[in-house]
């Protein structure tokens, strides 16, 4: 049996990366993209979830130390994990996500601390390298 596929998602808008300094809404041309984020804390606010959107997907990265930036909008339909490299104890390292609407940066996130996040149209999956708040 083949795969299904669950959604026909534009990607990129032509371009592939943006430089992010202030918080917006994603829109569907922002699929693929790959948002670099500085200057004061942003927040990308997530578009509401629907089988048109489905494949949906893009990588925020914290381009400065420090600076809480995030995405918002999961309407508690956010699930994956954190990965912590700021923890000492193993058993703090790894975070589960379990319906969650909005993830962020710790304060003590670093340059380079990425946040990946893609949906099937009825939830948001998103995995966290760096420090979570």
């Amino acid at each position: 049996m083949a795969n299904a596929k669950i959604g026909s998602h534009p990607s990129f808008g032509n371009q592939l990366v943006e430089s992010v300094t202030s918080s917006f809404s994603l829109v569907p041309n922002d699929s693929g993209k790959v948002f670099i984020c500085s200057g004061s804390a942003c927040t990308l606010t997530l578009p509401a979830l629907s089988t048109d959107i489905a494949g949906f997907h893009f990588t925020l990265i914290n381009g400065e130390n420090t600076i809480e930036h995030g995405v918002d909008g999961g309407d508690s339909k956010i699930f994956g994990y954190e990965f912590d490299e700021t923890t000492t104890s193993d058993a703090n390292q790894i975070m589960y996500f379990n319906g969650v609407s909005a993830v962020t940066f710790g304060n003590e996130s670093k340059k380079g601390d990425k946040i990946e996040c893609m949906t099937d149209g009825t939830s948001w999956y998103l995995y966290l390298i760096g420090d979570n708040n």
